[in-house]
């Protein structure tokens, strides 16, 4: 069963920036594609990295690792 399933993308239950609930399509593979800043009770937003630079993030993080095994 996890080979049928492991290029199956899922539907999460997310927040949009004014609010809102709503379902996310998260697709299995592919980096990000919206923010993903989780909102504490008491208001505070951690923001991560931007959809935009998480592949070179990425590729930063590799980097590093390579160079520091």
């Amino acid at each position: 069963m996890a080979c049928i399933t492991h290029a199956v993308s899922s539907l999460r239950n997310g927040v949009t920036n004014q609010g809102n609930r709503s379902e996310i399509l998260v697709r299995k593979g592919e980096w990000k594609i919206r923010p993903s800043n989780p909102r504490r009770r008491d208001g505070y937003v951690h923001e991560y990295c931007p959809p935009e630079q998480v592949a070179s993030e990425i590729e930063n993080f590799s980097e590093l690792r390579r160079r520091n095994p």
